[in-house]
């Protein structure tokens, strides 16, 4: 579900996240140093409910579209 950039050390997800199956998600990282030395840190992820609404309502009056190839992220 998860994965790190070896260079930067940023957690992404990679998998969905489903607060119904799983609120709470356990990681070890260990980082390795040039000097071959390493460090270990365990880190706790909860995740929240989204409920299926976006915050304050959400924005009714401003439609997204498709996003097209000339203007993909």
């Amino acid at each position: 579900l998860f994965a790190i950039d070896a260079t930067t050390g940023v957690v992404t997800v990679i998998g969905n996240l489903d607060h119904d199956l799983n609120d709470t998600h356990s990681i070890e990282i260990i980082a390795t140093s040039t000097d071959g030395s390493t460090s270990t840190g365990a880190f706790n992820i909860t995740v929240t409910d989204a409920d299926g609404t976006l915050p304050g309502g959400g924005d009714t009056d401003n439609p997204v579209g498709p996003v097209t190839d000339s203007n993909a992220l």
